[in-house]
């Protein structure tokens, strides 16, 4: 009777030494799920950062992008208007050769017609 007291006092029985190995496996399963919860939240604010940093690096780069479509169209423009000044140019001095030429026909003829 002196051994089962003792040991029922002692925490001999199947129940208590359960209930701590309870305990601890709960305390254990507990503290792992703090921290799968706290590896869950870091991971949560890295996938948002790094979805912030995304997002920035497509609008500077959609920035340049239009700043370089911008800069090409307003090259476009000049390079027509330049084009179009130089052909009319070309014109005018097409057209002034030609009436160089027709005045100096125009001067021929008469020197022939005086010279006969």
């Amino acid at each position: 009777m002196v051994l089962k007291n003792s040991l029922g006092e002692h925490g001999g029985s199947k129940s208590s030494k359960f209930s701590y190995y309870g305990e601890v496996r709960m305390k254990q399963e507990k503290s792992e799920l703090a921290a799968a919860q706290a590896e869950l939240r870091d991971l949560k604010r890295t996938v948002l950062a790094l979805r912030q940093e995304l997002e920035a690096a497509h609008s500077r780069a959609d920035e340049r992008l239009h700043a370089a479509e911008a800069l090409y169209k307003a090259e476009a423009v000049q390079l027509k208007m330049t084009i179009t000044a130089l052909r009319n140019e070309l014109g005018h001095s097409f057209a002034e050769q030609e009436r160089l030429v027709q005045q100096a026909v125009s001067a021929n003829h008469n020197e022939i017609n005086q010279l006969k």
